[in-house]
């Protein structure tokens, strides 16, 4: 008997992605499971049961930080959030793009390690915030979910990272977190 931890996330559109986190190690600051296996051998087996009965779904590498991930195909391509730097320029097209993306876990690594995507993180993840200091991203003082991302927002704000928005997104941030 193999135990994972599973998440599921749900894009704006109902579009369902799944992670399953079969080793325990990686995932013990947020869940405690065992016996687990090796995430490689997980994802080569859900390959095959996809294949098998011929699922419009896709598993990826495994991540570093554990993540196995089931992605829905969108036009014959999985779709996750990792691959937004990918996605957004097919999307905005001649647009200039300037992406961020919080984390708070392990298994936002991947989307945070992006070059293109300036990472934010909450106090309370000590691989995030490694990384985030790293990239002279954005840390807020709050743990997550809480108030972090406002206060993020607020701190690129304070960058002018939004051009001529900036001044309005910093009042509205500062009125959220409540220090107008």
């Amino acid at each position: 008997s193999v135990t994972a931890a599973l998440e599921e996330k749900r894009d704006s559109l109902g579009d369902l992605a799944i992670s399953f986190f079969p080793e325990p190690g990686p995932v013990a600051h947020r869940w405690r499971f065992g016996p687990g296996i090796d995430r490689h051998l997980f994802a080569e087996g859900l390959r095959r049961i996809i294949e098998e009965h011929g699922l419009p779904l896709a598993v990826p590498p495994p991540h570093g930080d554990g993540a196995v991930d089931v992605l829905p195909l969108v036009e014959g391509r999985p779709a996750g959030k990792w691959l937004l730097e990918r996605i957004a320029p097919l999307l905005f097209p001649g647009a200039q793009i300037h992406l961020t993306h919080a984390g708070d876990g392990l298994n936002d690594i991947s989307a945070m390690e992006a070059l293109s995507v300036l990472p934010m993180t909450s106090a309370d993840c000590p691989q995030c915030l490694e990384l985030v200091r790293a990239r002279s991203g954005v840390i807020a003082s709050f743990a997550a979910p809480g108030l972090a991302v406002a206060e993020c927002y607020l701190r690129l704000a304070e960058r002018n990272w939004y051009g001529p928005l900036s001044q309005a997104i910093g009042n509205k941030c500062r009125t959220a977190l409540g220090d107008s």
